[in-house]
């Protein structure tokens, strides 16, 4: 009954960390949103899990052996799971960075992901961290060059003291979240030249390519 902007994690979060919001009484109109959303949340949790165990995993696991011929070969299902990893670490660098450095002139710290619940930093190394194991679960052969990648990554992250990309405001801050971003974007590159070569596949479209 209310806008699609209700629904979700960042709806939640909205609710729960927002001064003009949190705080609120039991039974009150917001307590009874937050629960909705919650429900909501888990209740489609529960049916991606469903689908992923019983429909898309199998399906992945033998792409020819199935009626549904969505995956011709083993090579279509490496390039979707390719085109995933590569469409995260843009996310990352593209989205989750980018936004709240906005232009120098006219930085936003307010886009943020998650920054009124503190979590915009902490969202990023651990996607970052799942990465690094989808691309060792990819490769059946050693990655230095992307383990490496990884590694400068994950280290500049943990060592920008900006949970929520709040310096971006300030010339030297900025600074250091631009090379968090430049590390993220060198780990695409050596995924690119190292898994991408190794499998003989390249990025697909996802869903940030629109039409």
């Amino acid at each position: 009954e209310v806008s699609v902007a209700a629904r979700g994690l960042f709806a939640l979060e909205h609710l729960l960390y927002d001064p003009a919001y949190k705080g609120y009484a039991e039974g009150s109109y917001t307590c009874r949103l937050v629960a909705a959303i919650a429900t909501d949340l888990a209740r489609m949790a529960a049916d991606v899990e469903t689908e992923w165990r019983e429909t898309e995993a199998p399906l992945l696991l033998d792409p020819t052996g199935s009626a549904d011929r969505r995956y011709l070969s083993e090579k279509e299902v490496q390039q979707q799971f390719y085109t995933a990893l590569q469409a995260a670490l843009e996310f990352d660098a593209d989205t989750r960075i980018a936004r709240p450095l906005g232009t120098f002139d006219r930085p936003r710290p307010t886009r943020a992901e998650a920054h009124r619940s503190g979590r915009s930093l902490r969202n990023v190394t651990l996607s970052l961290e799942a990465l690094r194991d989808l691309a060792r679960a990819l490769s059946d052969q050693p990655i230095p060059v992307t383990e490496a990648a990884f590694a400068t990554a994950l280290e500049t992250a943990a060592d920008l003291d900006d949970p929520v990309f709040a310096g971006v405001e300030d010339p030297a801050g900025r600074l250091k979240v631009e090379i968090l971003q430049q590390r993220i974007d060198a780990v695409a590159a050596a995924v690119a030249g190292e898994i991408g070569d190794q499998l003989g596949v390249t990025e697909g479209f996802n869903s940030a390519d629109g039409d």
